[in-house]
């Protein structure tokens, strides 16, 4: 414990970088630093633990860029030190006095150029720095993307995003203590159904599996988009979680797996 300088710290950061950028750099701690844990106590507002010593952050959204909000004890010094190399390694900080927000600047980037059909999106996720480990397209996935003829490419997006949240939210350890159903809906914000049908699961489980270094997983979860028999309205999206490196493992992406109504 510590009785002597309690005195309060807040300090106040630039960060070039998105709020998920942020997020994802955050779930890092637990396997970064022994002994911390990174729990959640409110919207973008995170706690990191050390027996002893605490530093709370708060992550705020400020034009076309983001404000960092650390705020921590004296005690804890040590463990922010630890804690500002590591963001450190992963975005680029600059602190700013508490008392001046971020200058508010025009978002001037060029629009970015949507995927027009589901290989296409898949290709680029695969590319995309933010995704790669988190998300985990096996080879099946990406065989079933190839030939999906979904149109409604612009639906995919916002799933991929919150299964990469899942991700760091499960590698930071925020989904121990709570319901599957509770985790997905509450904290992710995503309708998952979390197992198959027992037709499914008996008479055609092989559809739902896919090999993932080494292992063969059973996607289970699935998300359903679109209604009705035509492949070009309705796709699925079959995922476990990986027990071994945290990442979400998409078993298939594109048209329905055969049902009892098969």
């Amino acid at each position: 414990m510590c009785h002597f300088a309690r005195k309060n710290h807040r300090l106040s950061f630039d960060v070039f970088a998105s709020a998920d950028s942020l997020f994802w750099a955050l779930c890092h701690v637990p396997e970064s630093i022994d002994g911390a844990s990174l729990c959640r106590f409110g919207h973008n507002a995170y706690r990191v633990m050390l027996p002893g010593a605490c530093v709370r952050f708060r992550i705020f959204e400020r034009g076309g860029r983001t404000q960092l909000i650390a705020q921590f004890k004296t005690c804890a010094s040590s463990l922010w030190q630890r804690l500002k190399e590591l963001l450190r390694a992963f975005l680029p900080l600059r602190q700013q006095p508490v008392s001046t927000p971020p200058p508010h600047e025009p978002d001037t980037k060029p629009r970015k150029q949507t995927a027009q059909s589901v290989v296409q999106f898949v290709d680029e996720c695969m590319t995309n720095p933010d995704i790669v480990g988190r998300v985990v397209f096996t080879s099946k996935a990406q065989d079933l993307a190839l030939v999906c003829p979904f149109r409604h490419v612009h639906q995919l997006e916002p799933i991929i995003v919150k299964l990469t949240i899942a991700a760091g939210l499960i590698r930071g350890g925020l989904h121990r203590g709570m319901s599957s159903k509770d985790f997905w809906e509450l904290e992710v914000g995503l309708p998952v159904t979390l197992q198959l049908s027992d037709t499914q699961e008996k008479k055609f489980g092989s559809h739902y599996d896919a090999v993932h270094d080494g292992k063969l997983l059973r996607g289970r979860m699935h998300i359903t988009l679109g209604a009705g028999h035509s492949p070009a309205d309705c796709m699925s999206i079959h995922f476990a979680v990986c027990e071994d490196c945290g990442a979400i493992v998409i078993t298939r992406f594109g048209e329905h797996g055969p049902t009892a109504r098969s």
